[in-house]
């Protein structure tokens, strides 16, 4: 079985890891290891759960299941409480602790788990508690997204990371996927790169990347950090979240000073986990896109009906396709043995083309909320908030928008207030929170769903019936220009709020297929021309409405 790490034994005395008490392991080493650690479990196939940590223990126990062709899932060490769970739902045969410098086999059961022949890697789509769902991936899924990710980056065996972020996370595990399937190295650390230790250890050992979420750099950007000062560092990757525009120029200007990279990418845990890159040559006019797909991949926007979208600049749903999509997901130990072929992967999130033909995310499929049927972009806020410096997240439902702030400052909450204003919605949809430290996840993205729980559920909110009175009506109508409109007749409403003439008296709203803020509009113009608005108006034809008005049936 060929498997992501077949053939790195050829490095022999190359160092492959440099451990947390910075001694060097070679590549044999580090193989010899390996093989000897899983040799009583080769008689069959196991399914092994890793209790992570940045430490030489965690590699050597991974590449000793990737090598044996063990499926193997990372968990955080710390989190019991996902650990837990993962272990009642999907049965593994063995769990491995990492706490020791050797790394301990703990064999819980010796279920024949039924497990597919390719199937090799196991990510949890969740960063805080057990997850309902795997992702399965294939060792052609995983050898494919590294081989990509080794091309554009232009790794070699020269090349020298360090663990900026957690194994246990996707992004962190490609980096140690990548650096070892090239021959390169890698130095292990728990350390925080706000401590100066770990730029210490950068420095000393010459590492020649860095690797960071957003929360990475922003945190950086607050300490004056600057990469001139670390000249060993050739490039620097990006992903996990969208980085402020302001940020990565700050960052990739620092870098072109020494003719080094910056590159900012997109990826999913379901494409194992990597799917485009913004080559640095467009980074300081096109810092807000995520670039193109790896060189084996093909992005695409499609429209409500999966039709291709091809103009440039129209948002649609992003799709993707490529050998490194996953086998599909498990529920359970009974899924282990099941390969979905699915040839393109629905991301969820809405992009646009331009020109260049780069793609930019501009929302979230799933990160619209209606108040009073209006539809709004909670990543529209955050993103225009996050341009103006600040550290925010902003989640909500249809009644309530939650604007929270990293700020120690009382008078950002007045300033964000004023920011907010330009969406022309009721001051009282938005409840904004300045916070000392936003809520994040393992992965350091923003925990929505802990703000929504601390949050959305404290507030005293008036049902949208309550709210939907005559005065808001009256905001609503000036919001798009029409509260001084005359109204003569009730097709001219319809022809005014629908922007159409093409309409008959025999139409009625719904078999017009107004959208949500059409609706507002419409239902508030013909209260105001009829006095009050009948209870089934939008099925009722313009003719029959007109005639109500005229014989004051209402």
């Amino acid at each position: 079985m060929t498997t992501l790490f077949s053939g790195i034994e050829q490095y022999e005395n190359t160092i492959a890891i440099i451990d947390e008490n910075q001694n060097p392991i070679s590549y044999q080493k580090l193989c010899n290891d390996a093989q000897a650690l899983t040799l009583e479990y080769q008689h069959s196939k196991q399914l092994v759960f890793i209790r992570a940590q940045n430490n030489y223990a965690t590699v050597l126990a991974y590449v000793a299941c990737v090598l044996a062709g063990f499926p193997v899932l990372l968990v955080a060490n710390e989190n019991q409480v996902q650990l837990d769970e993962l272990i009642s739902r999907y049965h593994p045969n063995i769990v491995v602790t990492t706490d020791t410098s050797k790394p301990i086999f703990k064999l819980l059961n010796q279920t024949d788990i039924k497990l597919h022949s390719e199937l090799s890697h196991l990510l949890s789509t969740s960063g805080s508690t057990g997850s309902p769902k795997l992702v399965k991936l294939s060792h052609g899924n995983i050898k494919a997204n590294c081989d990509g990710i080794i091309k554009y980056l232009d790794l070699t065996a020269e090349d020298r990371g360090i663990t900026s972020l957690p194994i246990h996370y996707s992004y962190g595990l490609s980096l140690l996927n990548i650096h070892l399937r090239i021959g390169a190295s890698i130095v292990l650390t728990e350390l925080s790169v706000v401590n100066e230790s770990f730029w210490e250890l950068y420095k000393k050992h010459k590492v020649t990347s860095f690797s960071g979420v957003p929360y990475s750099f922003q945190s950086l950007e607050s300490t004056g950090f600057d990469f001139n000062d670390y000249p060993s560092t050739r490039y620097v990757t990006q992903a996990g979240g969208k980085l402020s525009t302001t940020s990565i120029l700050h960052f990739a200007k620092q870098l072109k000073d020494n003719n080094n990279q910056f590159f900012v990418m997109y990826g999913q845990t379901e494409a194992s986990p990597r799917i485009s890159y913004l080559p640095p040559k467009y980074v300081f006019e096109y810092a807000d896109c995520i670039g193109v797909a790896l060189e084996y991949g093909e992005l695409a926007i499609i429209d409500e009906e999966d039709q291709v979208i091809t103009d440039i600049d129209t948002p649609g749903e992003l799709t993707y396709k490529g050998p490194n999509i996953m086998m599909g997901y498990a529920l359970g130990p009974n899924d282990f043995h099941n390969k979905e072929t699915i040839t393109e992967l629905k991301t969820g999130d809405i992009a646009l083309r331009n020109e260049k033909g780069l793609y930019k995310i501009v929302g979230r499929m799933s990160r619209f909320v209606k108040p009073f049927g209006i539809r709004v972009s909670l990543d529209d806020i955050q993103n225009a908030l996050s341009t103006k410096g600040y550290v925010v997240a902003v989640t909500g439902d249809d009644e309530k928008i939650i604007v929270a702030v990293e700020s120690k400052k009382p008078e950002d909450h007045q300033t964000i207030m004023q920011l907010i204003s330009i969406y022309k919605l009721p001051p009282e949809v938005f409840q904004v929170e300045t916070l000392i430290q936003l809520p994040r996840l393992a992965n350091d993205k923003f925990d929505y769903k802990k703000l929504q729980s601390d949050y959305l559920q404290q507030t005293n909110k008036q049902s949208l019936i309550q709210l939907f009175t005559h005065e808001f009506k009256q905001q609503i109508l000036n919001i798009l220009g029409l509260n001084d409109q005359s109204w003569e007749s009730v097709l001219q409403i319809y022809e005014t709020t629908l922007a159409s003439t093409d309409i008959t008296e025999l139409c009625t709203f719904r078999s017009l297929a107004g959208d949500s803020l059409s609706y507002v509009s419409t239902s508030s113009a013909l209260e105001e021309y009829l006095g009050t608005l009948p209870e089934d108006w939008h099925n009722t034809s313009i003719k029959e409405l007109e005639a109500k008005k005229e014989s004051h049936v209402l």
